[in-house]
């Protein structure tokens, strides 16, 4: 939810800019376009909790990673790589750590620019 609230809130800030100037845009603030936080993120420490569970994650041996999309590991490209013989396509020990290394980035990107 938090991630999807910075992503409306950029969307609006650009169209802002786009449309009335850096000025004007700098003006709004999260109030003025109707979003809101509906929780505490400083006291519930979702990033926080986020960026512990990378670090656990980090610590599991993954050989095989299929993310929840198919952009996360290359799938489209994997599934051609076994259409054509290689039957180890999906065998790859640092696909793990690289998608880690997202999520982490990800994160550091929401922190930097949506401090709490």
């Amino acid at each position: 939810v938090g991630i999807i609230v910075h992503l409306i809130e950029k969307l609006v800030t650009e169209l802002r800019r786009a449309v009335g100037g850096a000025e004007e845009a700098a003006r709004h603030t999260r109030a003025d376009i109707g979003l809101t936080r509906k929780y505490d993120l400083a006291k519930e420490d979702w990033r926080g909790n986020f960026r512990r569970s990378i670090a656990r994650c980090r610590q599991e041996k993954v050989d095989i990673f299929i993310g929840n999309h198919a952009n996360q590991n290359n799938t489209l490209e994997r599934y051609r790589r076994i259409c054509g013989g290689d039957k180890l396509a999906f065998a790859d020990c640092e696909a793990w750590d690289k998608f880690l290394d997202t999520c982490q980035a990800n994160l550091d990107k929401v922190e930097a620019t949506d401090p709490l």
